[in-house]
């Protein structure tokens, strides 16, 4: 994990820093990161309690960052049924120890498809969500662009982004089930739903 030889994935950045410091932040270079949240593959980038995500870094010298410049996209590749409580995802905070000090920033986050998607999905969970641009995917039923679940130690915040609910018979840019959130400066559209 260096400048000179960074991780594969975002997944494996995150594991690291989790297990060697439990604090700190991944940076992540321009370009598209391919996940899979199907059951048995589940490879969806999973946030860990104090590793913060930066995207937007220009790959050849990590000198710079500009996210509108040098787009980092984290997309999901499932197309499996998922369900309404769990849908597919790209991105996931799922750990209760996770509190608003762990950011992620500066991604593009698109979700994949099934009978249920999300781009980002929050369950129990507090991080803060800064200058994304978030859309649900095409789930056959329900696609969310960000779906939260469960309250966490902390209002989850999510502020300065773009959310889409993406295509699907119901649609909704954000969903607050059973949570309290902070949402602030965001531009919000519910999808393009069939119904």
């Amino acid at each position: 994990g260096s400048k000179a030889d960074p991780f594969d994935t975002i997944t494996e950045a995150v594991t690291y820093g989790a297990g060697a410091y439990g604090f700190g932040a991944v940076l992540v270079a321009e370009g598209t990161y391919s996940v899979n949240s199907a059951a048995g593959t589940a490879s969806q980038v999973k946030l860990a309690h104090g590793i913060s995500l930066y995207g937007g870094y220009a790959g050849s010298d990590w000198s710079m960052r500009d996210p509108a410049t040098h787009t980092t996209t984290i997309s999901d590749a499932s197309t499996d049924a998922a369900s309404a409580l769990a849908p597919n995802r790209a991105l996931e905070a799922t750990d209760a120890a996770i509190t608003t000090a762990t950011v992620v920033d500066g991604f593009t986050v698109q979700g994949g498809g099934g009978t249920y998607s999300a781009g980002v999905f929050v369950d129990s969970a507090s991080p803060t969500f800064s200058h994304l641009t978030i859309h649900g995917g095409t789930g056959s039923s329900v696609a969310t662009g960000a779906y939260f679940a469960g309250g966490g130690t902390e209002a989850p915040v999510v502020e300065d982004s773009s959310l889409h609910g993406g295509a699907a018979v119901q649609t909704r840019g954000i969903y607050l089930n059973f949570v309290n959130a902070v949402v602030r400066r965001n531009s919000i559209y519910g999808g393009d739903a069939s119904t």
